[in-house]
């Protein structure tokens, strides 16, 4: 028993919905109009307005077509194949967002049990979840970059790192290392070429994509309202802009040497400093200035 013959059927093109349930002697929905066509030479149907198709409750249902049909769905939303145990059509999707229909001799549908709109609009957007999730990617890669400057510059100024920045950057950090996991089974994925032979796959590999895209534009909201990364520490010495004596010459490069003679007289297991360059370059003065500020601060012991 088949629901239809396509000879007989002039409204392919406009049938918009297939519905059928509880239907125990139904073997095949359409029939064939060419019943001596070998299986090798493949014949393509198109319903380019099919939005809904449900199969439920059909036990004797062998085939959606017959073995050489190959039909194929441009606006498929809904596909239901539930309770329809010697079905041998297998359902696939393709690059194009397109749904495939074709016989296979395993018994089983390829896209069974329930597959609603949500499920189905995961693989028909696969490739444009991939591609959100690469941009995404790489807004937070410069956002990350940007963040490590501000956060660089502001240890050169002796601040103390917020918490909340060093938890986004470790946030930052993790996110972008997962990623390296979830673009590698997509690269497999995409190695299908006309159609993904695993649907199941494409749909939660579509899903993790989706997930991690709004995982990253949570981070980049975050980095967007982000204020001062960093504040001053009370117990901070003062910094080589505080020193008042005007033969000393500020630049980036005393600014540098300076922080770093500071923090290595705070460091208790350093015995002896030394400064090295070319001469005339400052060391003598810089040395001088630093040590008449750690004289004011109790910084060395006088003995």
């Amino acid at each position: 028993m088949s629901l239809s013959n396509y000879s007989a059927h002039g409204g392919l093109q406009k049938l918009e919905n297939i519905i059928l349930g509880r239907v125990s002697k139904l073997e095949q929905v359409f029939e064939g109009d060419e019943p001596n066509v070998s299986k090798d030479e493949e014949k393509v149907i198109h319903l380019p307005r099919l939005t809904d198709l449900q199969l439920d409750g059909l036990p004797n249902l062998v085939s959606f077509g017959p073995v050489s049909y190959h039909f194929v769905f441009q606006s498929l939303l809904i596909l239901r194949v539930v309770d329809c145990p010697n079905i041998t059509t297998r359902f696939s999707f393709d690059s194009e967002k397109s749904v495939h229909a074709k016989h296979s001799w395993n018994t089983g549908c390829g896209l069974c049990g329930e597959a609603g709109r949500s499920q189905l609009d995961y693989v028909r957007r696969f490739h444009d979840n991939v591609e959100k999730l690469q941009k995404k990617k790489r807004e937070l890669a410069d956002a990350r970059k940007r963040l490590q400057h501000e956060i660089e510059e502001a240890k050169n100024q002796l601040l103390l790192i917020e918490d909340d920045v060093q938890n986004l950057q470790s946030r930052a950090d993790e996110t972008l290392s997962d990623m390296g996991t979830l673009e590698e089974e997509i690269q497999q994925n995409k190695t299908c070429l006309n159609w993904c032979p695993n649907w199941i796959w494409r749909y939660q590999l579509s899903k993790k994509a989706m997930k991690k895209t709004q995982d990253i534009s949570e981070l980049l909201e975050k980095c967007g309202r982000l204020g001062p990364v960093g504040y001053s520490d009370p117990t901070a010495l003062p910094t080589i802009d505080f020193l008042c004596s005007k033969e000393f010459v500020v630049s980036e490069s005393s600014k540098a040497a300076f922080t770093q003679i500071i923090e290595a007289l705070k460091d208790e297991n350093i015995n002896m400093i030394g400064l090295w360059g070319m001469g005339g370059v400052g060391k003598t003065t810089l040395a001088c200035e630093v040590g008449s500020l750690a004289k004011k601060l109790n910084l060395v012991d006088k003995n």
